[in-house]
C-alpha cells in the first residue's frame, strides 16, 4: 500500500478485506493489494479465543474497525471485537457480526462523537 493510501486511513474506519494468513497471535487482512492489517487474536472477540482456524479461513472476506494506525511503520491494527453486539458473538456467528458491522460502526462512532463532545462542551 502507498503511504498516502495510509494516509487515508482513519482510526474508527471500517474496512473489508480478505484474510491472507492465520497465526496464533491473530489474524492478517488485506485490506488493499498487498497491504495487511493485523486483527490480534485479543481484538477478535469480547470473549477469549482458542483456536482462530475455529473461526476463519484464509480467504474469507471479513470486515473490521481500525483501532490503530502507525504511519511511521505503515502498520494497522484492527478489531471485530468492537463490532459484537454481545459478547462472544464473533465465535458464535461472525458472518452476523459482519453483515451488522456497518450500523454497529456507525453506532460506535456516534456514541465516541457524543461522548467527546460532551467532554468538550457540556
Amino acid at each position: 500500500m502507498e503511504k498516502e493510501q495510509v494516509e487515508n486511513l482513519e482510526e474508527g474506519q471500517l474496512v473489508e478485506g480478505t484474510i491472507a494468513f492465520i497465526k496464533d497471535y491473530g489474524v492478517a487482512i488485506e485490506v488493499s493489494v498487498g497491504f495487511h492489517g493485523l486483527l490480534h487474536v485479543s481484538d477478535v472477540s469480547q470473549q477469549s479465543i482458542e483456536d482462530l482456524n475455529k473461526i476463519f479461513n484464509v480467504g474469507d472476506l471479513i470486515r473490521a474497525v481500525i483501532i490503530h494506525i502507525d504511519r511511521q511503520k505503515q502498520r494497522v491494527s484492527l478489531s471485530t471485537s468492537v463490532l459484537e453486539e454481545m459478547p462472544g458473538d464473533m465465535i458464535i456467528d461472525p458472518k452476523k457480526v459482519f453483515q451488522d458491522a456497518k450500523n454497529m460502526a456507525k453506532k460506535i462512532f456516534r456514541e465516541e462523537w457524543i461522548m467527546f463532545r460532551c467532554s468538550n462542551f457540556c
